[in-house]
């Protein structure tokens, strides 16, 4: 079965709206159709394919004013991975560096730019105890569907497991 991009557009658009009283809810739910959505299993990132991932911004940026800005900044990888260009993803004591956006209209201030995704599209205000797991693996991907909000300890905990079973290398596929 092949991917329907007008079906998939016309499940997710609901969800795609700035309600904070259902952000978390919209996250998720947007999460899973895009999954579902997918014809593809991935069994080492648990993240929706590059076509699922492109018609998801297409739609996000025709409803958001905050995301178009963002789209035309960004570049989308052949894992899908919505990705703001990093000069270096560590930094010198090898700890993760994540892609900052800044823009006075959109009353962004240095803010990371999975929280900038989030906050704009979804209307959730992400709290200190509120981490985004990058399921990926990928710190410059900003893609909604690549990641998970979870506490600060299934995030440590996920980061420890990932590193014990990958050893640094890159998945075979």
């Amino acid at each position: 079965m092949a991917f329907d991009t007008e079906r998939y557009a016309e499940l997710i658009l609901p969800h795609l709206a700035v309600d904070p009283e259902n952000a978390r809810e919209n996250i998720k739910t947007v999460r899973r159709l895009s999954l579902a959505a997918d014809t593809v299993i991935h069994m080492y990132y648990p993240v929706p394919s590059a076509e699922v991932s492109a018609t998801l911004l297409e739609q996000a940026a025709k409803v958001n004013e905050a995301i178009a800005w963002l789209a035309t900044k960004l570049a989308l990888d052949e894992r899908g991975c919505w990705v703001l260009p990093l000069v270096a993803e560590y930094d010198s004591e090898n700890r993760a560096r994540y892609p900052q956006v800044s823009n006075t209209k959109l009353d962004a201030h240095s803010e990371l730019a999975h929280r900038f995704v989030i906050r704009r599209l979804f209307g959730v205000e992400l709290v200190r105890d509120d981490h985004w797991d990058h399921l990926d693996r990928n710190h410059a991907c900003c893609n909604p569907t690549h990641g998970e909000l979870v506490l600060a300890k299934t995030n440590n905990a996920r980061k420890e497991i990932s590193a014990r079973h990958t050893d640094g290398m890159e998945p075979l596929f």
